[in-house]
């Protein structure tokens, strides 16, 4: 979240940012409601510095009464507030473009050759690659954008796994195998809810329910209590669409000795895909469950743009070590998501979409989740920034297409085939 002093002091500087990024959102009631929530609070305090001087008990009846009136009041306008306050985007930085959506983003940089693969094919349609994706399984298992990856794939997940912990090990990263399962807090705290909040999945409790009328009818639980036993059981835990949220909050609430602190986070990651109705529907490019290496950066406010740039030159390093071409995005006001001051992406040539894909994204989100977490240095917010490592689905198919051959091979990458026991997996699936 943003200073909360910014509302007061300067809401022209929300205002214009929200126009940058194309949000609606209603700023002068926004700050009326902030007005409101510190009067009730001043009037709060008032009231109960007069119950400590209070000498007869008429008076502290009076006092109790209005007080609780006063706290009803403040409570219902500090949520109203904070319904609007939360929704409030950090402060892009001022080298990135103001574009309405992607349509802005500006290619600052392209690495590698896309050079020209003969009767290259997209992914899933690569002879080596089709018998190893089992679509139709995975669909009938757990529904659309499901699959099973077999042999050869599923080594070479591995190795991409190993590879970036590895790379990114000797960089000083120190390797975390965060929980998927996290509490709303955790979202809230990395900006994830309530922006993202329909991205998201919440864990099931339709168990209850079963369980209530069980107990009900065998006589363990009476009526006035089923409503507060329903509300102790149900679930507080959503899937993390990204190792970015409980790395985020593995410190929340203290206070950091050295900096910067550097996490590399192995973690499935789930996410609805809510807004991408149509869109990649063959191949294993937009699923709802995948594999990924996240990086995690606690900085120095001083140093914290410098950080973003090793990260960058350190992505660009391992992107370059896979063979891969790509280009590298300085991503849009409009296209932002709520907690980024900057982000750039890279994305990788496919010659057999004929396009290119996001496959990492690196962001400075500076103070912005350090307010909500509460982690700080010497007694100052810190800054957090957070890198994609490798999501495994998409560097699969940037590896298929980038080194298939017109047989239908796929090359496997030098600096993978020590972690595998072939260095080609060939056009019927098998390896050599």
């Amino acid at each position: 979240m943003i200073d909360i002093k910014t509302i007061k002091d300067e809401p022209q500087r929300i205002e214009a940012e929200l126009k940058k990024r194309g949000i609606t959102l209603d700023v002068n009631k926004l700050t009326k409601l902030d007005g409101e929530r510190r009067k009730l609070q001043q009037e709060f305090d008032s009231v109960r510095s007069e119950q400590k001087q209070v000498k007869t008990a008429m008076d502290g009846k009076q006092l109790k009464e209005k007080l609780q009136k006063i706290e009803k009041n403040l409570k219902e306008a500090q949520k109203a507030f904070e319904e609007l306050y939360l929704q409030l985007p950090n402060f892009s930085a001022d080298d990135v473009p103001i574009a309405k959506d992607e349509s802005g983003n500006e290619t600052i940089r392209e690495s590698g050759d896309q050079g020209i693969v003969e009767g290259a094919k997209p992914h899933y349609e690569i002879p080596g690659i089709k018998p190893l994706i089992d679509f139709e399984r995975g669909a009938k298992v757990s529904g659309n954008r499901f699959w099973f990856l077999k042999d050869a794939l599923v080594d070479l997940e591995f190795a991409l796994l190993r590879y970036a912990l590895d790379f990114y090990t000797k960089r000083g990263f120190t390797q975390m195998r965060p929980p998927s399962l996290v509490q709303q807090h955790a979202m809230e705290g990395t900006g994830f809810f309530p922006a993202e909040k329909q991205e998201i999945y919440l864990t099931s409790d339709g168990w209850i329910e079963e369980m209530i009328e069980r107990w009900i009818k065998a006589g363990k639980l009476t009526p006035p209590d089923i409503e507060s036993y329903r509300n102790k059981q149900l679930s507080t835990h959503y899937l993390s669409g990204t190792a970015e949220v409980p790395l985020a909050s593995y410190h929340a609430g203290e206070t950091l000795d050295e900096l910067p602190i550097k996490y590399a986070g192995f973690a499935p990651a789930y996410r609805r895909e809510a807004g991408s109705y149509g869109k990649d529907t063959k191949g294993i490019m937009r699923g709802h469950e995948f594999d990924k290496v996240e990086l995690f950066v606690f900085s120095d406010p001083a140093t914290s743009w410098d950080v973003h740039e090793e990260l960058q030159r350190d992505a660009e390093v391992f992107w370059s070590s896979l063979e891969v071409p790509f280009r590298v995005v300085n991503i849009a006001t409009g296209d932002l998501g709520a907690p980024n001051a900057k982000k750039y992406d890279i994305e990788a040539w496919l010659p057999g979409a004929d396009r290119y894909m996001e496959v990492g994204s690196n962001s400075n989100d500076t103070d912005f989740q350090a307010r909500r977490l509460k982690v700080k240095h010497g007694g100052a917010l810190v800054h957090t920034l957070n890198n994609t490592a490798v999501a495994v689905g998409r560097a699969i198919i940037a590896i298929a297409e980038n080194k298939q051959d017109k047989d239908g091979n796929v090359e496997i990458p030098e600096v993978l085939r020590k972690y595998l026991a072939f260095s080609r997996i060939t056009a019927d699936g098998s390896t050599e």
